[in-house]
């Protein structure tokens, strides 16, 4: 049943994978017994009660949907923007500058990567370690960006 809506995933530190696997064998437990105990409804589904379970805990209605909670402005909430600086800059400059996935070298084999991947030119000046297998089209010096990163880059960094 932990496959179903497992929250560990691959990329994370095994520590963090522990927590959160402890975490659903806590959550699926109390389904289990609320399901026996409360609900009788065979009907009552192991997403609903997670749902219910998250409203309750962070003190938020019944009939709020998850994207009215989410802030709109969530791309300027981190500290490496401006957001003034970003909207009153000149867009049209990025003109011919576009992502896309950069070209294998050779073919893949089966347990290799089907990418190639170089660290992000923009995370690594804010000293963050991402890697993408996105570069810049219109960049002389094809420059790798992640997609979080591609607008922001161009419109502080266009004279590089």
């Amino acid at each position: 049943m932990f496959s179903y809506y497992s929250s560990p995933r691959k990329s994370i530190r095994w520590y963090k994978r522990v927590i959160f696997h402890c975490l659903d064998v806590a959550v699926w437990n109390a389904f289990y017994l609320y399901k026996k105990y409360v609900k009788k409804d065979k009907k009552y589904k192991s997403i609903e009660f997670r749902d219910k379970l998250i409203k309750e805990m962070c003190n938020i209605s019944e009939n709020v949907k998850g994207s009215d909670v989410v802030r709109k402005d969530s791309m300027y909430s981190s500290q490496r923007f401006n957001k003034h600086t970003v909207e009153n800059s000149n867009v049209a400059a990025m003109k011919g500058h576009w992502p896309i996935v950069m070209p294998v070298a050779s073919t893949s084999d089966e347990g290799k990567r089907k990418f190639k991947y170089l660290n992000c030119k923009m995370c690594t000046k804010l000293k963050k370690r991402k890697e993408t297998k996105y570069i810049c089209k219109g960049c002389a010096q094809r420059t790798p960006l992640c997609p979080e990163c591609f607008e922001d880059w161009h419109i502080l960094y266009s004279n590089e």
